[in-house]
């Protein structure tokens, strides 16, 4: 154990670091704000715009297994270092290749066929980027806390990292067209647009350096009270060794009639036992019916925002002003972007607070014993006793059973999204009933993906905690991988009825059959979390 003055700036270091790290890996959240004139620019259609959002977002769960093994046997640091590199290198290729194809176009040459491809492996390594930095600070977090406050170590991060798309939408404005120095007037980037050159490439060197500061300075700092302890010499009445004639049995008035949940496993559990668990594959579809449409939301809020405004955004020379298409799309894809991450950061620290409160059972205060009178006491001792008394009382008082399970925030979670998505569904037709859809979306990806991790904190070995994990967020990557393509595929056929020459959707056909099923689906899921409580979990979780 390192001297305590060293492990307080170890801690703190540790608190910078997974500050940094969450404040900007939810960089790929930005996707609505570039996306609109990557795609028009790179002649990209809806589809293809939606495979190389679901290449993100396939890198970000499909890696979170790895990095949760890795994380296990080398710690956070090694996390972030990879994330680091990650950064570098697929924000910094996705930005030089749209660069160079916007180049290629300027001088007539025609792009590759399979242009999109690269665009989505690029973007594939920045998913895979942003898992690495986000389990790095998550699993710094999770492994250096008190366990009683599983909730908090990971909701306080999670709360950061829903903020991250509200701080990098705040930098994006001074790299619109009409910001930067070099005064683009070129045909590419319309006055008053976010140019996604400068964008990526701006994201690349900014990541890279902070993650590379984090695999310096994370660390796994344990908890005292983590760790069982030590079994003690029993004594008799009074505080006496035992002897011969001292009862086996404690008395009466030492009985505890305190229930407590069963506290979590600690031995580490083999993977085929985990995966023959059928709470795993419930809890795991669960998650990819809630998140899955969660995913597809935010990935298509640029397509969905221009098709609300009900005309398409083409580049132009003129003044900039308010009153421009491009200034107009750019400023609503940005609100919407800082709504949902506002109420995402909200209900993740609401969610990890609140829940921590109603599922903890307070430790049983120990038995009255009787003592000799002791001497007295100092005024001020005696305001201490007299408050540490009302403390303990105040804390058995609301951490009794019954308790309320995290389970029922998980179904309020699913319950919200199912109505917004209704809502979307048969009502959305014009930009002032966005904000419906997304405070839901922001909310119920936030609650979930805070409860989640505590949940499995709780219910699985800790020691597997990143394996496990890791294996959950696999789920997330299957229902993205469902929900957002199918978004692109429905709408490029409602485009195709609509006959329009530049292949841009209007109107609410574009999204209503995609939003029914995504509320079946998130309707389903709340069934699923009400299984796993009355068939396992109950006074559990």
């Amino acid at each position: 154990m390192p001297p305590p003055r060293l492990l307080l700036a170890n801690r703190w270091s540790n608190a910078v670091a997974i500050f940094g790290n969450c404040i900007l890996a939810g960089a790929i959240f930005t996707f609505p704000l570039f996306s609109p004139p990557l795609a028009r620019n790179l002649r990209l259609t809806m589809q293809q715009t939606s495979i190389i959002a679901s290449a993100s977002i396939l890198g970000e769960y499909a890696s979170a297994v790895l990095w949760g093994w890795l994380a296990d046997r080398r710690g956070p640091g090694t996390l972030s270092w990879a994330a680091a590199v990650l950064f570098g290198v697929g924000y910094g290729m996705l930005g030089w290749r749209y660069n160079v194809s916007v180049q290629m176009q300027r001088d007539g040459v025609e792009l590759p066929t399979g242009q999109w491809m690269f665009l989505a492996f690029y973007y594939f390594l920045s998913g895979c980027a942003t898992a690495a930095s986000y389990f790095s600070a998550i699993i710094a977090s999770t492994k250096s806390y008190p366990s009683r406050h599983s909730g908090l170590a990971i909701g306080i991060p999670c709360s950061i990292f829903g903020l991250s798309p509200l701080f990098l939408s705040l930098l994006a404005k001074f790299f619109t067209s009409n910001n930067v120095a070099s005064k683009i007037e070129s045909w590419e980037v319309a006055k008053g647009e976010l140019d996604p050159g400068r964008w990526l490439l701006f994201l690349a060197a900014l990541l890279a350096a902070v993650n590379a500061l984090g695999g310096l300075v994370l660390k796994e700092l344990p908890w005292d009270d983590d760790h069982p302890p030590r079994r003690s010499v029993p004594t008799a009445q009074g505080g006496a060794p035992p002897t011969e004639r001292s009862s086996l049995l404690p008395t009466s008035a030492s009985t505890d009639y305190t229930t407590l949940p069963p506290p979590p496993p600690t031995e580490s559990q083999p993977l085929k036992q985990f995966l023959s668990d059928p709470t795993f594959w419930l809890f795991g579809f669960a998650i990819l019916l809630s998140i899955g449409p969660c995913e597809m939301t935010m990935a298509s809020l640029g397509a969905i925002v221009e098709s609300l405004l009900g005309f398409h955004i083409l580049p132009t020379t003129s003044k900039p002003s308010s009153s421009d298409p491009a200034s107009r799309a750019l400023g609503l894809r940005t609100l919407h972007v800082q709504i949902i991450s506002i109420a995402n950061t909200v209900s993740r620290l609401i969610s990890g607070a609140v829940s921590d409160w109603l599922s903890y059972s307070a430790a049983p205060s120990p038995p009255p014993t009787r003592s000799p009178s002791p001497a007295p006491l100092s005024r001020h001792s005696r305001s201490r006793s007299r408050s540490e008394s009302i403390s303990i009382s105040l804390k058995a008082y609301f951490h009794q059973s019954p308790r309320l399970t995290r389970l029922a925030f998980l179904g309020a979670a699913t319950a919200i999204l199912a109505s917004a998505f209704a809502f979307t569904a048969l009502s959305l037709d014009r930009p002032a009933g966005l904000w419906i859809l997304s405070v839901a979306v922001g909310t119920g990806y936030g609650t979930i993906f805070t409860l989640a991790p505590a949940i499995m904190r709780t219910v699985y070995p800790v020691k597997d905690f990143g394996r496990n994990f890791g294996l959950i967020n696999w789920f997330s990557a299957f229902g993205a991988l469902l929900f957002t393509p199918l978004y692109g595929v429905l709408s490029d056929v409602a485009s195709d009825k609509q006959q329009q020459e530049n292949g841009v959707c209007y109107g609410r056909s574009c999204w209503h059959d995609v939003f029914l099923v995504s509320s079946i689906s998130t309707v389903f899921a709340g069934v699923l979390v009400l299984v796993l409580w009355r068939g396992w979990w109950r006074g559990r979780v």
